[in-house]
C-alpha cells in the first residue's frame, strides 16, 4: 500500500496521492499509477492498498449516465456497493488477496457543501467518515512518522506542502515513489483541478 491524504482548508480540499504501484510481494511494477481518479469537476475519489477495490469502484462510475453530477453521498453508496460486490462474490479470497484498501472521496456533496469523506475496509468491515483531515500511510511506515511529515510541511512549506509530503515519506518506504498528483477543489467555484508533480 501507498500513501494517500487530503485536508480541507478553509476555501479548498487538497487530495493528494503518489504514483507507485507495488505487487502484493512488494515488487515495483510502475511509478506511473494514477491513484486519483477524477470523476467530474466537482468530485474526485483516491484509494490505496488492493487496487481491485479501486478498479471495481472506478468501473461502476464509468457506467453511470449520471457522473458528470455524481456527489460524494452517491460516490459514497457507489462504494457500499462495490465493497459489498467483493464481499458477496469472494473475489479477493479466490485470488487469495490480501483485502484491506483505503479511499478518500473529496469534493461537493449533495447539499451543496464541501466534502471530505475517508473510509477503508481494514479488519474486513468497511467504514467511512466525514473528516477534516486523514493520510493512510503506506506499507511498514509509521503513521506517526507519517504525520510528523505531513504536520511539518504544511506548517512551514504550505505551497508545497504535498509534494514535500510525498518524497519524505517516499525516502521512508519503498512503496511510495517520490511523484504524484494533487487534486484541489475550490469550494467557490465548486471546480477542481488536478496537477502532477
Amino acid at each position: 500500500m501507498s500513501v494517500i491524504f487530503a485536508i480541507k482548508e478553509e476555501g479548498k480540499i487538497i487530495l493528494a496521492a503518489d504514483k507507485r504501484g507495488s505487487g502484493k510481494d512488494g515488487r515495483l511494477i510502475t511509478d506511473n499509477m494514477n491513484k486519483i481518479i477524477v470523476i467530474n469537476d466537482q468530485l474526485a475519489f483516491a484509494s490505496a492498498g488492493n487496487a481491485v477495490f479501486g478498479k471495481l469502484v472506478e468501473m461502476d462510475v464509468a457506467k453511470l449516465a449520471t457522473k458528470e453530477t455524481l456527489t460524494s453521498d452517491g460516490l459514497a453508496r457507489i462504494i457500499r456497493d462495490a465493497h459489498q460486490k467483493i464481499q458477496d462474490i469472494g473475489v479477493l479470497d479466490k485470488l487469495k488477496m490480501p483485502s484491506p484498501f483505503y479511499f478518500l472521496i473529496a469534493g461537493k456533496a449533495q447539499n451543496g457543501s464541501a466534502s471530505l469523506i475517508s473510509g477503508g475496509n481494514p479488519k474486513g468491515k468497511l467504514d467511512m467518515s466525514e473528516v477534516p483531515m486523514a493520510l493512510y500511510p503506506p506499507n511498514g511506515a509509521d503513521l506517526k512518522q507519517c504525520c510528523e511529515i505531513f504536520a511539518k510541511n504544511y506548517n512551514l512549506h504550505h505551497v508545497d506542502f504535498v509534494e514535500r509530503t510525498v518524497r519524505e515519506i517516499s525516502a521512508i518506504s519503498p512503496f511510495v515513489s517520490p511523484t504524484g498528483d494533487q487534486w484541489t477543489y475550490d469550494i467557490a467555484t465548486s471546480k477542481g483541478t488536478l496537477r502532477s508533480f
